[in-house]
């Protein structure tokens, strides 16, 4: 059984490598970036998520975030797996590995390549998704040798959670059998070639939680804010100079019909 460092950050990578356990257990040291002050004035330090996990499932837990942390962890591991970790492996490290490096990645491949494809799939309207198995690259991200794919489709109401959750079990499976079937090396390679064009699923800015109330129908908001969470809209106000101003106004759980245009048109039909 090989020695496997699993790479991971989030409740993706959580949900994937549950798909490893128990059997892979003995064999797997989780590897998390360290604690990051965050919140408002920076004044507590936050933990990846998947450190809580390791710990209440009994995995070793190790630090990597600077050069020096990879190199530190050469020779200790046959083979690493990167799902959602966040920072691109260095060579060395994947060269001292036994096996080249893999990857969970929720999308099909080539398309949404990048840091959001779950939320840029469901934003843009996307009828299916999927999950991808691939090589790390050495150099570039959601650029290695693609192993597997598993499509999913997308449904009307889908949300960031429900969706994340069927591509997490997805990739777990399909990490899961290449390690039990050996298809994580390099002679078992099949002869995979993707169906889907390149596109760039680009990182989420906090404008994007704006709503566009001329343009937005329905199905926009909602989907909107069933992938970024509570929206915001500008409403007029005056400052304490008593200028006019734009104040940012969050409105969580919208419901349907409350677009402009649904109004509207609800109005024209009475």
């Amino acid at each position: 059984m090989p020695k496997i460092a699993y790479f991971g950050s989030d409740k993706f990578s959580i949900r994937c490598l549950t798909h490893l356990l128990p059997k892979y257990a003995d064999a797997v040291t989780v590897v998390a970036r360290t604690a990051k002050l965050s919140g408002r004035g920076l004044r507590q330090y936050k933990e990846p998520l998947i450190v809580e996990y390791a710990s209440q499932a009994g995995l070793p837990v190790v630090r990597a975030d600077e050069r020096a942390d990879f190199d530190l962890l050469r020779g200790q591991f046959d083979i690493c797996v990167a799902v959602s970790f966040g920072l691109l492996i260095p060579a060395s490290f994947l060269e001292s590995l036994k096996y080249p490096g893999l990857n969970v990645h929720p999308s099909l491949l080539p398309a949404f390549s990048g840091p959001a494809p779950m939320q840029r799939a469901l934003l843009s309207h996307q009828k299916y998704t999927g999950v991808s198995l691939q090589t790390l690259d050495k150099k570039r991200f959601d650029r290695g040798r693609i192993l597997a794919q598993e499509r999913q489709e997308i449904a009307e109401a889908e949300t960031l959670d429900s969706l994340c959750e069927k591509l997490a079990d997805s990739g777990g499976k399909l990490l899961r059998n290449s390690l039990d079937t050996g298809l994580y090396e390099p002679q078992n390679y099949p002869s995979f070639v993707s169906q889907e064009s390149y596109s760039y699923a680009a990182k989420i800015k906090p404008a994007e939680k704006h709503i566009d109330w001329n343009n937005y129908t329905t199905e926009h908001i909602m989907r909107r804010q069933n992938t970024l969470g509570p929206l915001f809209a500008n409403v007029q106000a005056v400052s304490k100079e008593n200028q006019p101003i734009l104040k940012r106004v969050y409105l969580p759980n919208l419901q349907p019909a409350t677009t402009r245009q649904d109004r509207q048109q609800n109005s024209s039909a009475a």
